[in-house]
């Protein structure tokens, strides 16, 4: 009653409303508020579990990648409400619940609403908002207008009790925690638990830093910091006796300016001869914003490719950024700060130098190019069906992957026409210790070593080499993208998910020599089988980008006013062609694994499980009407196959019509022998009725009650993608209703046609009457969401839009150089 009669009934309930806006999968809603007897009150769902105050409790301390976990998604959820300019001022364990393990944050906005609603009478009344051993300092020192970086304060101090056991500043009172928080030494977790990852360490140490600025701008960057491996802050000195556990972060790291940081990074060039052999050093490499790394190369099948190299002695970095008016070539001396820019290289790719580091071999669109590393105009050496990468040998010669990695062909350093190598296949091609034997990964591959004298060929698994014609029995295989020979005696490769792996390995003999070792995470990757953005010299030196996985998706919802509800239950991956079942619940949507073909994947949406279901076609796969069954057409005999959606094992076949597209209410397109047909899913009824035997379209969908067709063609194979539409029933008219192109359209419950126009999603409503036409199309709304091979959105009953969305991140500014990197590769990998 007291809160109440301060704050003010009315106040406080105009001022909470501002909870009822945030919607977000990690943050508790707003159910109802009010005032009854003297008491104000707020409704929120029932959560049934636990809060993480009750966990801590039971447990003390959690599982490292648990609590890092947890804290991530609760920073994902601070973001989103700092985004609409509403703190929590209160994070801590026991505002924090646990539904199936997943956090919700409750009590969002009440702290606001009270002291927003209270104005200055709170402080007249002794009344404090916060719990002392998760207060930010400016909370401790009564400043009323805490901003974001508070509740970064607040989430460091939750994350630290997770993995410590205990907050960071501990008392016997209240008054002596917050003159602690005020005044005492910053901690740092791993001085009590060593095991915690030093970017983790150092995201937490930065989070709790006592000045605002100081600390990380938002949540957001919080979370990048926690999934950032190579990510560190400040200095931590050793705990001891007199010894402070962390010293104040150096002054460089301070400073920001990228020469600075560049400068370090040539320091440690000029040291590394002095430095002894087994001295693994590390630093950014920090390029200008006028020439930041740009990651481009997408191959037609969107698998990228490499944007940067490193000349063999380790000296210079060539890479693809952004000019002033396209992506060239720029070269970067290591003991140099500036950046030189190489013209003529527009539109460069996947870089690779010569032997001795005079020139830079890449590609632009179809044409195989050299330029000098000092200047001058590009040399055109050859044209190229689909390049996929390049390898300059000893000899002079340029080994080129062509026709999306098919074939491996020479072509002279001096330019000439492309020499196919018989048997001898791969992409992004590296040399295996000598000119004979080359290694080849990605694509979706295995590791292979082929001879270019004889085109034997050989897979690599863990225990050896598998000679190519048993290795489509072999279920060992080694896949990866990257592959390159160290001269450490080791095999480099990237797994799929941004971990780099080291094989011991003899070129010479060409024997396994151990097992894979992970030696190096966080590596920006152009999609689970594309190529990693690292490059290694012949003396060790590495450098490479920091990132995610640029092929990896997350399923997110998305309504008509911008909301985007993400499916945090399922994990990010490589997503492709998807269909939503008729009630919206569930998902089946093709997925590229790390490793092996793909696959076919049933989400439950509500209840946030996940099964994988076999002996399923890659594509083509959809749900019946009856949201039962699943379903695909097949061609030898031609057929639709109906399969039970939780058992697999269960089938039909209605022969004779292989099914094209079904709509909720049962009416189905099929195959009408290369035509195209609608009948209703009742496989007892007439023949189906064929609409056009001459079709010349794709992705036909179906209208509810089967009266309009929707479909993409390109009749004159020269301009792109359009959007039709087609009466199905006389006199079958025809009607092209995108005059800015499209793709991939799809039916919304409101029975319009839902199309893709680039990143724009349009809307057009079909003829009301026979004598009407359709209307123009209108904008749905825009955005930067992945597009795939087949459907890549989807329309639930309710009328948002099942969309995937991928890492938006196009350049960076900072590289990462490690020097002596074969001396930690031998350290981690160790040959038998």
């Amino acid at each position: 009653p007291e809160l109440a009669a301060v704050v003010g009934a009315e106040r406080f309930l105009a001022e909470i409303k501002t909870t009822a806006n945030l919607q977000h999968p990690h943050i508790l809603p707003l159910f109802d508020s009010g005032a009854s007897d003297s008491f104000l009150f707020y409704v929120m769902p029932f959560v049934e579990g636990e809060s993480l105050q009750d966990r801590l409790e039971r447990e003390k301390q959690l599982p490292i990648d648990e609590a890092v976990r947890i804290a991530t998604d609760v920073a994902d959820a601070l973001d989103a409400a700092h985004e609409q300019g509403v703190i929590h001022r209160d994070i801590k364990p026991a505002n924090i619940l646990l539904s199936r393990g997943r956090p919700l944050v409750a009590d969002f906005g009440i702290a606001l609403a009270v002291t927003t609603a209270g104005g200055g009478r709170l402080t007249e009344t002794g009344l404090s908002m916060g719990t002392p051993y998760y207060m930010s300092p400016e909370q401790a020192s009564a400043d009323r207008d805490p901003s974001a970086a508070s509740d970064v304060y607040s989430l460091g101090c939750v994350l630290y009790e997770l993995l410590v056991g205990e907050p960071p500043f501990t008392g016997g009172s209240a008054q002596a925690v917050l003159a602690k928080i005020l005044t005492g030494d910053l901690p740092t977790p791993t001085a009590a638990r060593p095991s915690i990852p030093p970017n983790v360490d150092a995201a937490i140490r930065k989070a709790l830093e006592r000045l605002p600025a100081d600390r990380f701008p938002s949540a957001k960057e919080f979370r990048r910091a926690l999934a950032d491996h190579g990510f560190r802050h400040g200095a931590v000195a050793t705990s001891g006796p007199g010894t402070p556990s962390r010293t104040s972060m150096p002054v460089w790291r301070r400073a920001v300016p990228w020469a600075l940081s560049a400068a370090l990074a040539v320091t440690l060039v000029a040291q590394r001869l002095a430095a002894p052999p087994d001295r693994v050093r590390r630093a950014d490499l920090v390029l200008p914003d006028s020439a930041r790394l740009a990651f481009v190369g997408r191959t037609p099948l969107g698998v990228g490719l490499p944007a940067l190299a490193v000349s063999p002695d380790g000296s210079q970095v060539a890479y693809a950024a952004q000019g002033p008016s396209s992506v060239q070539l720029y070269v970067r001396r290591l003991d140099e700060l500036d950046v030189t820019a190489l013209p003529g290289t527009e539109g460069a790719y996947a870089p690779f130098f010569s032997p001795d580091g005079e020139w830079v071999g890449f590609f632009s669109g179809a044409e195989l190019k050299k330029v000098r590393i000092t200047g001058g105009a590009p040399l055109t050496l050859a044209q190229l069906q689909l390049p996929y990468g390049g390898a300059w040998s000893s000899d002079d010669r340029i080994l080129v992957s062509v026709r999306e990695g098919d074939q491996l062909a020479w072509v002279p350093a001096g330019g000439g026409t492309p020499e196919p190598i018989l048997g001898a296949e791969g992409v992004l091609p590296q040399f295996l210790g000598s000119d004979e034997w080359v290694i080849t990964a990605g694509g979706g591959r295995p590791l292979w070593i082929t001879s270019l004298e004889t085109g034997e060929r050989f897979g690599i698994d863990r225990q050896g080499l598998v000679p190519a014609s048993r290795a489509a029995d072999a279920s060992e295989l080694i896949y990866g993208s990257n592959p390159r020979y160290l001269a450490s005696g080791h095999i480099l490769y990237m797994s799929g998910d941004g971990v780099v792996f080291a094989l011991p390995f003899d070129g010479a003999k060409r024997e396994v020599r151990g097992t894979p070792e992970a030696v190096l995470d966080g590596v920006r990757q152009e999609g689970v089988w594309g190529a990693g953005q690292l490059a290694v010299a012949e003396d060790g030196t590495l450098i490479y980008a920091r990132g995610e996985n640029a092929g990896l998706t997350r399923i997110v919802w998305r309504d008509r006013s911008g909301v985007v509800d993400t499916l945090s239950a399922f994990p990010a991956a490589q997503y492709g062609a998807l269909d939503l079942s008729p009630d919206g619940r569930r998902l089946i949507v093709r997925v590229l694994p790390v490793a092996g073909p793909a696959e076919v994947w049933h989400l439950d949406l509500v209840q946030g499980v996940r099964s994988v279901l076999s002996d399923l076609p890659q594509g083509g796969v959809q749900w019946w009407p009856d949201g039962r069954r699943l379903a695909f057409g097949v061609s030898d005999p031609p057929a639709t196959v109906l399969v039970d959606a939780a058992d697999p094992r269960v089938r039909d076949t209605i022969p004779g019509w292989p099914l094209l597209e079904t709509a909720a209410d049962g009416s189905l397109l099929i195959d009408a022998l290369s035509g195209l047909a609608i009948r209703t899913a009742d496989a007892s009824e007439a023949p189906p009725r064929v609409l056009d035997t001459d079709f010349d379209g794709w992705g036909a969908t179906v209208s509810a009650g089967g009266r309009w067709i929707g479909f993409t063609s390109n009749p004159t194979e020269e301009a792109g993608f359009e959007i039709y539409l087609l009466r199905a029933e006389p006199p079958y008219d025809r009607f092209h209703v995108s005059p800015g192109g499209g793709e991939e359209p799809v039916w919304s419950p409101n029975g319009d046609l839902v199309y893709r126009e680039g990143q724009r999603w349009m809307a057009v409503t079909p003829p009301a009457s026979p004598n009407d036409r359709p209307g123009p199309p209108r904008v749905l709304f825009e955005g930067s969401y992945q597009n795939v091979l087949g459907r890549s959105h989807d329309i639930g009953p309710d009328g948002r839009y099942l969309l995937l969305a991928e890492p938006s991140q196009g350049s960076t500014s900072q590289l990462v150089l490690v020097t002596n990197f074969f001396e930690e590769v031998k350290r981690l990998a160790p040959p038998k």
